[in-house]
């Protein structure tokens, strides 16, 4: 992993990752096509090393992103307790 690796942005992973990714490969496969689709067409070469910045869009796009992880994540918790 290169020296600007980080972690995965989903809430508690501790994945690490290139620091162009958002999230890791299981976090990613738990978003929709259309989701994954969203966030890579907003993204910016460059924006993962500050030479451009990230716009607006593409913040949207990654939180949608993480918001429906952790959705995702807290809906099988709830499941599993059920259980």
């Amino acid at each position: 992993m290169s020296p600007g690796a980080h972690t995965c942005h989903a809430l508690g992973c501790a994945t690490r990752i290139a620091r162009a990714q958002l999230m890791c490969r299981d976090h990613w496969r738990m978003l929709p096509p259309a989701l994954q689709a969203q966030v890579k067409r907003e993204f910016r070469a460059g924006q993962e090393i500050r030479q451009r910045r990230p716009r607006p869009a593409w913040f949207r796009a990654a939180r949608a992103a993480l918001d429906y992880v952790a959705q995702r994540e807290c809906d099988a918790r709830r499941h599993e307790q059920a259980s």
